[in-house]
């Protein structure tokens, strides 16, 4: 769920908050903690297309790679026949042309980035997180133009969000003291975001969603610095896109980061049209 759909869940709930009885089942859900298991194995080398084979830095590692593309170039569906059949039942439950747009282009992205095959083995945790057994962990996200896909050795969440004006009402329900005081001396809709993408990526990483409510931690708007949260330390970097704030949730710190633009005919690839 993105700041535009908080938004809008945030007035659903305000008109009907009365209503609403789930909230004791919700706060009984912070007492849920997930179990996470480490295989201690080496990471197979991502099947990808020519150039887009991961390459070592000049300090030796292995940058992060975060893919990006943008959904203009697919207004007209094309390659929905190369879609998983669960993406493609996903993709017709959309109501809106653009929401429609921007499932079509993750899936897609995923097919590009991570093989057919391997599509076909995405699993979903208890809280819905998509991840592949025995293979690098990735995440995706989207927002206005832009749909983002992360590959790295452990787990990582990204959150893309465009860059519009805030609701002050979200910001103290959803921000602790501490994160307000620090937005408010900024007075922009880039703080806004960096803090918004930052806390989601951080939910997303975990695995948790929103079952872990972004008031409930804190994190420090400073690329990274550590950030206890769910009793592990997440580290985060963001970058601006066009008008987008992108972040990136994950184990240690990220010195370097790879931006891959993918284009339509990367999306469209097939062993035909080589």
């Amino acid at each position: 769920m993105g700041y535009t759909q908080f938004k809008i869940a945030s007035i659903l709930f305000k008109r009907y908050r009365h209503g609403m009885l789930f909230i004791a089942s919700f706060s009984n859900n912070l007492l849920i903690k997930m179990i996470v298991c480490y295989e201690k194995m080496l990471y197979y080398v991502i099947r990808n297309i020519d150039s887009r084979t991961p390459a070592k830095t000049k300090s030796g590692a292995i940058p992060m790679k975060i893919y990006v593309c943008d959904i203009a170039q697919m207004y007209d569906l094309s390659g929905c026949e190369l879609l998983a059949e669960t993406r493609l039942t996903r993709l017709k439950r959309y109501l809106r042309f653009e929401d429609q747009v921007r499932c079509l282009v993750a899936g897609l992205m995923l097919r590009c980035v991570l093989g057919s095959n391997s599509v076909l083995d995405i699993h979903c945790s208890p809280y819905g997180k998509p991840y592949l057994p025995y293979k690098p962990f990735f995440n995706l996200s989207h927002s206005g133009k832009k749909v983002v896909l992360v590959l790295d050795t452990q787990e990582v969440g990204v959150d893309i969000e465009l860059i519009e004006p805030y609701s002050e009402a979200i910001a103290k329900r959803v921000f602790t003291k501490k994160e307000l005081d620090w937005l408010h001396d900024q007075e922009n809709d880039r703080a806004f975001f960096k803090l918004w993408t930052g806390k989601e990526s951080i939910m997303k990483a975990t695995g948790l969603g929103f079952q872990l409510p972004p008031e409930s931690f804190e994190i420090q708007p400073t690329k990274n610095r550590p950030n206890l949260v769910d009793g592990r330390i997440w580290f985060l970097t963001w970058q601006e896109l066009d008008e987008h704030m992108l972040c990136v949730a994950g184990l240690y710190p990220h010195k370097e980061m790879e931006i891959v633009h993918l284009r339509r005919e990367d999306l469209l690839f097939t062993q035909e049209s080589k």
